[in-house]
């Protein structure tokens, strides 16, 4: 058996910037370290670009599981 655990990331949008710069992506990579350190495995993730008009931000959503002790 498996549980799982759901992290969600929140990174302010510019205005008409669609994709993620390297800092955004660094922030991404220390997630994955961190939970990798606490037993999870990354399962997958998903980024959410701003649209510009009804969003001012970009999210990452990333779902780790482990074996449930």
């Amino acid at each position: 058996m498996y549980e799982y655990c759901l992290e969600i990331m929140e990174i302010p949008a510019k205005l008409f910037r669609q994709k993620p710069k390297a800092k955004e992506l660094d922030q991404l990579l220390d997630l994955i370290n961190k939970k990798a350190e606490e037993g999870w495995d990354l399962v997958c993730n998903t980024f959410m670009a701003a649209d510009g008009v009804t969003s001012a931000t970009q999210t990452f959503v990333c779902t780790f599981k482990r074996v449930k002790e």
